[in-house]
């Protein structure tokens, strides 16, 4: 397909708007929250390229539209638009293929017309998107930088004498949950770099140019992101910073804890964790072992440690969830019917893709450009057995918010469930109660002397 022809990549575009207020309005329904951190470091003028950490295939590319607001033109893997109603949307959204070697050498000739396409949009004073990482990674770490965005960046600013102002603009990207609606976004923009200032390294040494402006883009990526370093004690460090980052908030007298000061405390968890790895492996051993320790006393327990929450909720809390549940099972019921057509429909089509971190993504565009089709479907045969505009309607918009409503629910379920197994044990099962509460105390003042002591 010829992109050139697709002027609306080189202008703010009407359609492009309008796509895009259902995609957001969707987005604000998929997840629980989207919070948004330094647009204010975003330049007013002149051309961007964003550059943020790759986590989550389609989504990264989403929420950075989403949180810089511009009509952003992202460069993404081609293999993600062989589907043509997905690729037409693509399109529309701005973004356009990158190929690869594993899409066919035949195909990478194409990748001239993005790149050009690219730098156009740069020179019209527009921003473009590229992910440094060039792949996306299925834990909370960097993976190495690449050159790409070192590549545009020079290559617009060659173009023009180093008289064009690009600034790369890091951003870092995190879900709380990879897979599943009604999780946390949150989108951080760091400082931007002004390609101008390595214009002297570039005429004496391109090569090393590219690699200074690769590597301040990964030093800031790395404090706007998390970033575990360790492969051995990956697990360790991450639940840890999952489980314990609220208790340590409250440690410190927090009363109003949200998702930022959540961040930041995982961050500097993370910072102390692996200083202390490097300095007294032998302490750190231990640590390791008391949290591996209680991850498998939650599951002998039959608790998830992703919704572990310690101390116990008490029994009116617990009951009020219960009784929430149930007065709104009706509701879930006919959410879930109602919309089996929908969620089975995209069921196939997951099961053939290995790579979990597509999950989301396929979940959140099958709900963008298959549900309202199959909505209208189901709306027409419901028209066609009743006869009646008016409960056609009204069907067709119970469709959508029973169905949010039924996924929602689920999540509540999951949570009760877990307060009620917890409150079980500690009400008739005390031995197994005490021996979580011993382990996680111990790993929680661990973790408060670390956290002194840096």
């Amino acid at each position: 397909m010829n992109l050139k022809k697709k002027r609306h990549l080189f202008r703010n575009s009407a359609k492009w708007w309008l796509v895009a207020q259902y995609v957001f309005f969707l987005m604000r329904l998929f997840y629980r929250k989207i919070v948004v951190e330094g647009k204010e470091n975003i330049p007013t003028e002149g051309p961007i390229i964003f550059a943020p950490n790759h986590q989550n295939a389609l989504m990264d590319p989403l929420a950075i539209h989403y949180g810089a607001g511009l009509q952003t033109i992202f460069l993404a893997r081609a293999d993600i638009f062989k589907i043509p109603v997905l690729r037409n949307l693509f399109y529309w959204l701005k973004i356009i293929p990158v190929y690869r070697i594993r899409d066919g050498k035949e195909n990478l000739s194409n990748n001239d017309a993005s790149f050009n396409i690219a730098v156009e949009v740069l020179e019209k004073g527009r921003s473009v998107g590229i992910f440094p990482e060039a792949a996306h990674s299925s834990q909370r770490r960097l993976l190495p930088m690449r050159k790409g965005v070192p590549r545009m960046a020079f290559l617009a600013e060659e173009n023009n004498d180093f008289k064009l102002g690009v600034q790369v603009m890091p951003a870092g990207i995190y879900f709380s949950d990879y897979e599943n609606m009604r999780s946390i976004l949150h989108i951080r923009f760091g400082k931007p770099i002004m390609v101008r200032d390595f214009e002297g390294p570039y005429r004496d040494n391109p090569q090393k140019a590219m690699l200074l402006l690769r590597d301040a883009i990964g030093e800031q990526l790395k404090d706007l992101s998390l970033d575990i370093r360790s492969q051995e004690y990956y697990d360790a460090f991450y639940c840890a910073a999952e489980i314990f980052a609220e208790p340590l908030l409250a440690a410190r007298g927090e009363k109003r804890i949200n998702q930022q000061k959540k961040f930041g405390i995982q961050k500097e968890m993370i910072r102390a964790l692996e200083d202390v790895l490097e300095n007294n492996p032998e302490e750190m051993a231990g640590f390791r072992s008391k949290m591996m320790h209680l991850l498998e006393l939650l599951k002998k327990s039959g608790l998830k440690w992703e919704f572990f929450r310690f101390p116990a909720k008490k029994i009116l809390s617990v009951f009020g969830s219960l009784v929430f549940l149930f007065l709104t099972f009706p509701v879930f019921l006919y959410g879930i019917v109602n919309n089996m057509l929908f969620y089975g429909s995209v069921l196939p089509i997951l099961k053939k893709i290995k790579d979990r971190q597509f999950h989301s993504s396929v979940k959140f565009v099958w709900g963008l450009a298959i549900s309202p089709l199959i909505y209208l479907f189901q709306t027409a045969v419901v028209y066609t057995i009743w006869g009646s505009w008016f409960w056609s309607l009204i069907y067709l918009v119970s469709l959508p918010v029973t169905g949010f409503a039924a996924r929602t629910y689920v999540g509540k379920f999951r949570k009760t469930w877990q307060n009620v197994r917890l409150w079980q044990l500690r009400n008739f099962r005390q031995i197994e109660y005490k021996k979580i509460s011993l382990v996680y105390e111990q790993i929680l003042a661990d973790l408060r002397g670390l956290l002194q002591r840096n």
